[in-house]
């Protein structure tokens, strides 16, 4: 005969009952533990792959109008004549918004259209000569600052 192992039930103990009893404890917490990691870790990728999506929506949106929304430096332009604020791009001198003037916005634009006189001006004002002179040569600083157009 040839004598061979087999894996057969066999009555324990109470200490190997005891033993076993605290292996499960373990086990037990620590799949607790590896299941509380797994749920955070889910979380965490959800949360990474929802950013992803929408950077993909906001790029792709760039690339299909050929457009992207940035800071760009704009100055606000107020007229007595027509009552309205003009805000302008100070890149491509474009008109990108109007609105009317506040009654104190069309005194003060009033005011400034006056010959020699500039609103929060301490100076006394200037002669009507000196006043046209001094349009003239803002209308000039202007046109040289204006970039030419009709170009790339």
């Amino acid at each position: 005969m040839k004598p061979h192992l087999r894996t057969l039930p066999v009555k324990l103990d109470p200490h190997e009952v005891a033993q076993r009893a605290e292996e499960l404890a373990r086990e037990l917490h620590d799949q607790a533990i590896a299941e509380e990691a797994a749920q955070s870790t889910k979380k965490k990728l959800a949360k990474d792959l929802e950013e992803r999506a929408g950077r993909i929506s906001r790029l792709g949106r760039i690339v299909h109008t050929r457009r992207e929304d940035r800071q760009i430096d704009c100055h606000e332009e107020h007229s007595a004549l027509d009552g309205t604020a003009r805000t302008i791009r100070d890149d491509t001198q474009e008109v990108v918004d109007t609105r009317p003037l506040t009654q104190e916005e069309l005194r003060d634009a009033r005011q400034e259209a006056l010959p020699g006189f500039r609103v929060g001006s301490s100076a006394e004002p200037r002669s009507a000569a000196e006043a046209v002179v001094g349009h003239i040569e803002q209308a000039r600083q202007k046109r040289k600052a204006k970039p030419p157009e009709g170009g790339a």
